[in-house]
C-alpha cells in the first residue's frame, strides 16, 4: 500500500463503470486538501476526508493477505484514535 493524493490516476483506473456512481463519495473525498488516501494500485482504495470523518474502503476484489493486514493495521490505528468508530459493509 502507498499513500497517494486525489490527482492520482489510479482512482480512474480502479473505479470504473457502475462503480463510479456507487462510490462517488471517493471522488468527493479525493478533492479535500487534507484527505488521507492510500491504495495498493490493484485491489483497494482507503479514503478519509480528515481524522474526524469516517474511513471508506473500496475493494475491487478480496485483498491478498499482505494488503488485508495493512488495511487492518490502518483501521486499528483509527480505532485507537477515536472510540466512535462503526463498521458497516456488504457481507460479500
Amino acid at each position: 500500500m502507498r499513500i497517494t493524493n486525489g490527482s492520482d490516476p489510479v482512482f480512474d483506473k480502479l473505479v470504473t463503470g457502475k462503480g463510479k456512481y456507487l462510490f462517488n463519495l471517493l471522488y468527493r473525498i479525493r478533492e479535500d486538501p487534507g484527505s488521507f488516501l492510500a491504495t495498493d494500485d490493484s485491489t483497494c482504495i482507503i479514503a478519509r476526508s480528515n481524522p474526524n470523518t469516517p474511513v471508506w474502503i473500496w475493494l475491487k476484489h478480496p485483498p491478498v493477505p499482505p494488503v488485508r493486514q495493512e488495511i487492518a493495521a490502518y483501521l486499528s490505528q483509527c480505532l485507537a484514535e477515536s472510540s466512535c468508530v462503526n463498521i458497516s459493509s456488504c457481507p460479500a
